[in-house]
Formats: structure tokens, C-alpha cells, sequence
């Protein structure tokens, strides 16, 4: 009996080991992006608002993108406004009578 318990033991500390060693793996790569050119680039212009050279950085208000999406939104709502369908018998008795 002990011997199985020491098995179960040794069995839940390499199942510990695996995930450690999977969780090490994902952090490393993210590491390494976040060591990159690319990776510093995109965040000095999201976050900093940071621009190369003869470039020019556009800050749009919140309030104007609100406006706009939901402007966007009832037109979009409309340019898809299907009629009202219409029931079989209906349709059926328009193509007899």
C-alpha cells in the first residue's frame, strides 16, 4: 500500500513538472516577442503615441468613435431591413388567383 501512494505521489510531482515545463515554454516565446523590434514598435505607437519619422499621429476622440459606430450602426440596420415574410397560403393564393 505504501508503495502505491509513493507511485501516486511520484505520478502528481512529474504531472507538476510537465506543466511547468509547458508554462516555462509559453512564457519564454513570449518573452522573446516581447524582446523584438516588431514588439517594441507596436507598443510605442498604441500606448505612447510615438511616430517614425515624417509620419503623423491621428488621435480621434472617444466620443467621436461612439458617435460614429452607432451612427454606422442604424444605417447598416437599414440597408438590411427585410420585408415582412410573407405566410404560404398567401403566397399560394396569389399565384392561383
Amino acid at each position: 500500500m505504501a508503495i502505491m501512494e509513493k507511485g501516486k505521489t511520484v505520478d502528481g510531482a512529474r504531472q507538476k513538472v510537465e506543466q511547468a515545463l509547458v508554462e516555462n515554454n509559453r512564457l519564454n516565446k513570449q518573452l522573446q516577442e516581447a524582446q523584438g523590434r516588431a514588439f517594441i514598435e507596436k507598443q510605442a505607437r498604441e500606448k505612447l503615441n510615438m511616430s517614425k519619422k515624417n509620419e503623423t499621429v491621428v488621435v480621434i476622440p472617444e466620443t467621436l468613435l461612439s458617435q460614429v459606430a452607432t451612427f454606422g450602426a442604424t444605417i447598416s440596420s437599414s440597408l438590411f431591413d427585410f420585408p415582412e415574410p410573407v405566410q404560404n397560403w398567401k403566397k399560394w393564393w396569389g399565384l392561383f388567383f
